[in-house]
């Protein structure tokens, strides 16, 4: 198996891909692109369940999502991890890898999250 991995969460500048603070991209192998970024953002992402969030972030189910768009396969998983870098509850952590069905296949999603 040969994928592209994406890292998203809340960072600050300095190590985050486009060098802004906040939520965003924090690490990604060479081959992801502006599209893959945008496709993520838009339903891949983990989003903390608001009646927890000032409750511990371990308790907080754990997210999967599987979705495919132009031919690339997406799989977000995703938990949440506590208070963001200005010191409100709320920050989360996803991992997305990419690939097309030969990266992935015969691999279910199910068996990724696992």
């Amino acid at each position: 198996m040969a994928f592209e991995v994406a890292v998203y969460t809340d960072c600050a500048a300095d190590e985050s891909i486009s060098g802004r603070t906040g939520f965003q991209f924090m690490a990604e192998s060479a081959g992801v692109t502006p599209t893959d970024e945008e496709f993520i953002k838009n339903g891949g992402l983990h989003l903390v369940p608001a009646d927890l969030s000032a409750q511990d972030p371990e308790t907080h189910p754990q997210t999967c999502v599987y979705r495919e768009h132009t031919g690339r396969l997406y799989l977000s998983r995703g938990r949440s991890t506590g208070q963001t870098l200005s010191g409100r509850p709320g920050n989360q952590l996803t991992q997305t890898i990419i690939g097309g069905a030969g990266d992935v296949l015969p691999m279910r999603p199910a068996q990724l999250f696992s």
